[in-house]
């Protein structure tokens, strides 16, 4: 009896466990493909980054010492919006107006 004991918990033990499974990000950037658009941006130091479930947020300083947070959608790589000392800057979007409308095609 004693021969079928350790291998017959061994055997629930291997049963029962589970696969670990890692996260899967899908389609989404990187870490270090959202600091490349930071960069891009200006940003010489960065001092923190963050992953906030749909985009990457950066945070740094520039060139001349100002503060700047850089936020990346982390699907596309678009930059949602930057931040320069705790002012919002829009991203320039080609074909859209500062309030979000789209420009009419014909003049």
């Amino acid at each position: 009896m004693r021969k079928f004991v350790l291998p017959v918990i061994v055997a629930i033990g291997l049963a029962a466990a589970t696969p670990a499974m890692a996260y899967d990000t899908g389609d989404q950037i990187s870490m270090q493909a959202a600091l490349d658009v930071a960069t891009d941006l200006g940003i010489m130091t960065v001092s923190n980054t963050e992953f906030l479930g749909d985009e990457w947020q950066v945070q740094g300083r520039d060139r001349a010492g100002r503060w700047m947070e850089v936020y990346v959608d982390a699907n596309s790589g678009a930059v949602r919006h930057v931040e320069r000392d705790g002012r919002r800057i829009l991203p320039v979007v080609p074909g859209k107006r500062a309030n979000g409308s789209a420009r009419s095609a014909a003049r």
